[in-house]
Order: structure tokens, then sequence, then C-alpha cells
């Protein structure tokens, strides 16, 4: 066996242990305590497999410069350079805690079963996170993933078709006129799919075959690594953003000077 098949299978046991999270967790009665677990399973491997750089929150909003506020967001990708405001995340007193925006790799909306509801849900709250400010960069690096900060995902353990997922997302966001830069990135169902939006770059298989740019696509093959393969996929793409997160110049004195005294 390859090292690429161990990885495989390392992965692919991870996306079956989720589902066995999942039906553990039925234990729960309450909603949001069943949310809450998932949440947690979810945050746990990450943690576990991300850059020590990489901070991985329960959240509750993402904040900028001008004031704005996002919805809710279930967990947060923070980097290592940006101030930390963990007071209500912690075993001793369990809650939510926030970010600035350019202090965060990724947003995660999770779910348990993703049906339109949910998935509406999720595009509203991670489209409302604040746009971006200007940040100075070494200008040595390339302004790809800048443009997706943070990265949006949907993550949940079941739910509605690819086919379907995609057509509650074109029709939402040609509802709400929604700008690139703020539409999910990622939307998966464990182990059963992962839709991947095309950004204005275009896309390319590994057969060669180009993907037209701004559109979703589905990644459903028919494959035992599937779930594996899409795990490696979250932490891949989040990696990205965190070899970028050395480079930004992080000033906290614009937040100091804009706090009433």
């Amino acid at each position: 066996m390859t090292i690429f098949e161990q990885l495989a299978d390392y992965f692919q046991s991870i996306a079956d242990s989720l589902e066995d999270e999942k039906e553990a967790s039925r234990i729960f009665t309450n909603k949001g305590d069943m949310g809450s677990s998932r949440e947690d399973i979810l945050k746990a491997f990450l943690a576990n497999h991300l850059p020590k750089r990489c901070e991985v929150i329960k959240g509750g909003f993402i904040f900028n410069k001008e004031g704005e506020r996002s919805k809710q967001i279930d967990l947060i990708v923070t980097n290592d350079l940006t101030l930390q405001f963990k007071h209500f995340d912690n075993p001793a007193k369990p809650g939510k805690s926030f970010n600035c925006v350019e202090g965060c790799y990724c947003a995660i909306s999770v779910k348990t079963k993703l049906d339109k509801g949910d998935i509406i849900d999720s595009l509203e709250n991670l489209a409302s996170i604040p746009a971006m400010p200007e940040v100075k960069v070494n200008p040595m690096l390339e302004p790809g993933p800048m443009k997706e900060w943070p990265y949006r995902i949907v993550f949940a353990y079941d739910g509605v078709s690819y086919s379907t997922a995609i057509e509650h997302i074109n029709y939402y966001y040609k509802q709400k006129q929604v700008k690139d830069e703020r539409k999910v990135n990622l939307v998966i169902v464990n182990n059963n799919y992962c839709v991947v939006f095309i950004d204005e770059q275009g896309g390319k298989l590994r057969d060669g075959t180009l993907l037209p740019p701004r559109q979703y696509y589905p990644m459903n093959i028919k494959s035992k690594y599937l779930g594996g393969y899409i795990l490696l996929f979250i932490i891949t793409e989040i990696q990205r953003r965190a070899n970028i997160g050395p480079h930004m110049l992080m000033d906290f004195r614009y937040y100091l000077d804009r706090i009433p005294l």
C-alpha cells in the first residue's frame, strides 16, 4: 500500500467515524444539544488536523473595522496573529466566541440534515460576514485566496441530493444578488458529496477538463474514498489561507481607537 492509499484510508476512516458520532448524538432530545454535539465533532476533527497557527473556536459572530457584524456562525478558524476573544468558549464556562474578519481563515455552518430551510439559513449567515478590509500583504504572494476571505463552508451530516442543493443555492443567490466573494465556497454532506464554487479563474479536473467560472460544481464521484477526500480537501483549502496569515500586517490599534471612553 502506497502512502497515498494510506492517507486515503486514514481520512476515509475519519469520515466513517463522523457517521458513527452522528448516530451517537441522537441520544440528545434537545435540538440545541444535538447541534452543539455535532459542532463539537467537526471542531475536534479540524483541531486535530490543521496547522498549529490555526485556532478553531465555536463561533458567535465575525465583525470588521466599520462596526459591521455577521449573523450566527457555528465554527470559526482563526489565525495565530489575531487577538482572541474566547472568554466564553472554555470548559469551565462554555459558550460562544467571536473575532474580526481579517483574523478568520474560515467560517463554517454546521447542520444535522441539510434541507432547503437549512441551506438558506446557512447561505444567509455566511453571506452576512462583513467585507474583508484592505490589509497590507507581502506583494510576492499570489492574491487568489485573499479574494475568498474567510473561506465559507456548509457542512452537514445528512441532506438532500447534490442536484437539489445546487438548485436551492442558485435560486437563493439569484434572488438576493449576492456578490461572488460572499458566496459559499463548499457545501458538504459527509460521505456523500461536496459542491464546490468555481471562482472567476475557472477550474480544472484531474483529467484536464476545464470547468466554467462562477458556478457550482458537484464532487460526487463513486469512490470508497470520497468522504475522506472531501475532509482532506477542507483542511487543504484552510491551510492555503494559513500560508498567507503570517504575511499580513495585523494592527488592532484601529479597533482600540474606536472604543468609547
